[in-house]
């Protein structure tokens, strides 16, 4: 019997409505379980950045089975409808994967039931703390960031999900966002950093970024939207890139998935 996106959602959201909360899992003490191994000294982190463009796409269900199987410890999304976000949460516990949400609202669109768009990050871990930030300089989406500082193995890091904007109308220019973001990165105490997310801007206009002392998971830039890289992960300080990220296009959106491992040392 073929189940409708809308039915779906309803059926889970009363579900939720039944549960407390969503639970949180530790991180899991194998990688057999899904979750980021740990060590005394050491732990490895799988991270995956996709913008699902819930506006054009609505692939519920692609959604959930892209990151069923990729498995990551931590996802960011953007371009998510926020209702969808604890409903896909709990499908996903489903298959195994239990993810705290966390939700930055940026705008209100017709494709998410006239409620808010946002990104959105699923983490295994309970974050100790939350950071949703405005940039200066926006459009109608109210491009910011959503951070949040969790706890793997023996240090915290600090996970970043961006979705900024490109007021430059071109690809060459650092744009106004990238250089806002460049400057809280800098600024930042922690000494283990991912930032994640669709930065509108290519690999020349990201270059405030890599001066701040981020580095690209992905060095050779493949492309993750039409004929442009758009999406990236940077890291800097405590993770070690355990090998070259994965780029993988799917059809339940129209940019493609950045994913990689680290270790966290």
């Amino acid at each position: 019997m073929k189940i409708s996106r809308r039915w779906a959602i309803t059926a889970a959201a009363a579900a939720i409505a039944c549960s407390p909360v969503l639970s949180t899992s530790a991180v899991a003490s194998s990688e057999a379980s899904g979750g980021a191994s740990t060590t005394a000294q050491a732990a490895s982190l799988r991270v995956m950045t996709w913008n699902i463009n819930s506006e054009k796409v609505q692939n519920f269900w692609g959604w959930v089975n892209v990151i069923a199987n990729q498995k990551p410890d931590v996802v960011s999304l953007q371009e998510a409808c926020t209702n969808d976000a604890p409903v896909l949460a709990r499908w996903l516990k489903g298959r195994g994967l239990d993810y705290h949400v966390e939700i930055r609202p940026t705008n209100i669109h017709w494709a998410c039931g006239f409620g808010s768009q946002g990104q959105v990050i699923l983490s295994k871990q309970k974050p100790r703390s939350v950071v949703k930030r405005d940039y200066r300089t926006s459009d109608s989406q109210r491009r910011g960031y959503l951070a949040e500082t969790i706890d793997i193995g023996p240090r915290p890091v600090r996970i970043v999900n961006t979705h900024a904007y490109n007021n430059t109308g071109g690809w060459e220019k650092p744009t106004d966002n990238v250089n806002q973001l460049a400057g809280w990165a800098a600024s930042g105490a922690e000494t283990a950093q991912i930032i994640m997310g669709d930065l509108n801007a290519t690999p020349r206009q990201v270059t405030p970024l890599y001066r701040a002392g981020l580095k690209d998971a992905d060095p050779t830039h493949r492309t993750t939207k039409g004929t442009v890289k758009l999406d990236y992960i940077l890291y800097r300080g405590a993770p070690a890139l355990q090998g070259p990220a994965q780029v993988i296009k799917s059809p339940s959106s129209d940019h493609s998935m950045v994913i990689t491992n680290f270790q966290i040392s």
